[in-house]
């Protein structure tokens, strides 16, 4: 293959990236407002890519063209590997503590004691006498 080709070749290929709960991670990054953007259409203007694109990508259907997710690093300057961890590191690195992740997504991550979940007071005033 003459040297030419091969380098447009390799220009025009593109790897995609299956980042683990990409859609939770940036439901919690647009929920928080993190460098001021909080809607998905505001996020998809910033990564100059279409709105129904972004949502694929949030959804699971499409995986993350890499000089998106390199554009999506940047803007909220978070680092490429945090992204691959589990939802409370990746929460942690923002500041949240794994509660405020669980209430912010919604969803119950495991490890949160259960005292944060009683809503009698008495009970958690009980449980931390023993």
């Amino acid at each position: 293959m003459p040297k030419t080709l091969k380098g447009v070749i390799s220009k025009m290929s593109v790897h995609n990236l299956n980042v683990p709960q990409i859609g939770l991670k940036l439901d919690l990054l647009l929920r928080t407002g993190k460098q001021g953007i909080k809607t998905a259409s505001a996020l998809s203007k910033r990564l100059n890519i279409a709105p129904d694109h972004l949502s694929r990508i949030k959804n699971g259907t499409r995986s993350i063209p890499d000089e998106v997710f390199l554009e999506l690093t940047n803007i909220y300057q978070i680092e490429q590997k945090i992204w691959f961890e589990n939802l409370e590191v990746f929460g942690q690195s923002l500041g949240l503590s794994s509660q405020e992740v669980s209430k912010i997504i919604g969803i119950r991550i495991p490890g949160i004691d259960f005292s944060s979940r009683i809503t009698d007071k008495r009970m958690i005033k009980d449980i931390h006498r023993t």
